[in-house]
């Protein structure tokens, strides 16, 4: 028998194709350990007790941390009483849990790289690597993370703390409607200054320029749905708290404009339509239009079937929202007003409880660029 183990090409690859097995057990036999638990205790105290809202880094050695003994919990009491503990933003604690050195430096802001760097850290330094979130403890054993948190980043968990629940998105589109006023934001959706110049040229329009452009400011972009369907779902993006935003095809080709994964894996449909006028795609004339029709009933009726489409795929919509951006030139009454029941097939009318009708979203081209 070949006891040379380190000559042994068959041993050496038996070790090889274990190598993450067996990695994965000496993490599991630090992340066991008496002295583990103690710190991971001690620091969960030392959250709670400190009411800690910010982002430290806390490395131990793997040999330290094996060595740590109940006795030692104590030291936790004295750390965010010690200075260098709280000034610098790295810190490395000995097998006493004492400050042993620190580094006050900028803690990664994006989550996937921080949890790369950490996890490198713990493999090639041999430390266990405590990330303290606020609340919450992750930490990295042999370029493995276990984490109590999705996020690795102070910046990711606060913008995600801004975040509604899909329940709250009454509040996100008022939110977004506010956007709609500024000017940086609406003018994307309208034909340019130099656009209606043309046109007043291109329709041989007996008015004064101004009078004729100040009657047409309202004309949108050849399709504005792209960019209004567009526009909201980035906004919904970094407002909501979802896992997913997408377009959706449904097996007719129909295409539904945006369909949302909560955290939950619940899903929400959102219809996006218009009302208003658009230039034709040759841009020398008024295009599209659509008024309240399009909208009371047929985007109603449309969206209702959607959602039966989708029943019949067994999936199961949470909530279908219908969203309006309404660009008519006058103040009307909102598209959603009076819709008559009796007009909706047996079908639709099943449907209408998991259907909602937004208020209508005001854009208005006050100043054209």
């Amino acid at each position: 028998m070949d006891f040379n183990f380190k000559d042994n090409q068959k041993f050496l690859n038996l070790l090889k194709s274990k190598e993450k097995e067996i990695l994965e057990k000496t993490s599991d036999n630090i992340q066991d350990s008496d002295g583990f638990k103690i710190v991971f205790a001690g620091l969960k105290s030392m959250l709670k007790n400190n009411d800690f809202h910010g982002s430290k880094l806390i490395c131990i050695a793997e040999d330290d941390i094996l060595a740590v003994q109940i006795e030692e919990i104590s030291a936790f009491d004295d750390l965010f009483a010690n200075k260098d503990f709280t000034y610098h933003h790295r810190v490395v604690l000995d097998r006493e849990l004492k400050f042993l050195e620190g580094e006050r430096v900028k803690l990664p802001e994006d989550s996937n790289y921080a949890r790369k760097t950490f996890s490198e850290l713990s493999a090639q330094g041999n430390m266990v690597v405590f990330l303290l979130l606020k609340g919450k403890i992750n930490y990295f054993i042999k370029g493995k993370d276990k984490s109590e948190s999705l996020f690795f980043s102070l910046a990711d968990v606060n913008n995600y703390n801004k975040k509604k629940e899909i329940s709250e998105i009454n509040e996100v589109l008022a939110q977004y409607q506010e956007q709609l006023k500024d000017r940086k934001n609406y003018c994307k959706f309208f034909i340019e200054l130099s656009h209606l110049k043309s046109l007043h040229v291109d329709l041989k329009s007996t008015q004064e320029l101004y009078d004729f452009t100040t009657e047409n400011k309202d004309v949108l972009r050849n399709k504005p749905e792209d960019t209004f369907r567009d526009d909201l779902r980035e906004f919904l993006k970094f407002n909501l708290r979802i896992s997913q935003i997408k377009e959706y095809l449904l097996e007719n080709m129909q295409r539904l404009d945006i369909y949302i994964y909560d955290d939950f894996g619940e899903v929400y449909l959102i219809e996006v339509k218009w009302v208003g006028r658009s230039i034709h795609r040759n841009g020398k004339k008024i295009g599209t239009a659509f008024g309240e029709k399009d909208i009371n009933p047929d985007a109603f009726k449309q969206t209702l079937n959607y959602l039966d489409l989708l029943a019949q795929k067994g999936q199961n919509i949470v909530r279908a929202y219908l969203v309006v951006f309404d660009a008519r030139k006058d103040d009307l009454q909102d598209t959603g007003s009076n819709l008559n029941h009796q007009i909706l097939s047996l079908v639709e009318k099943r449907q209408l409880r998991k259907f909602e009708k937004m208020k209508d979203l005001r854009v208005r081209n006050i100043h054209p660029s």
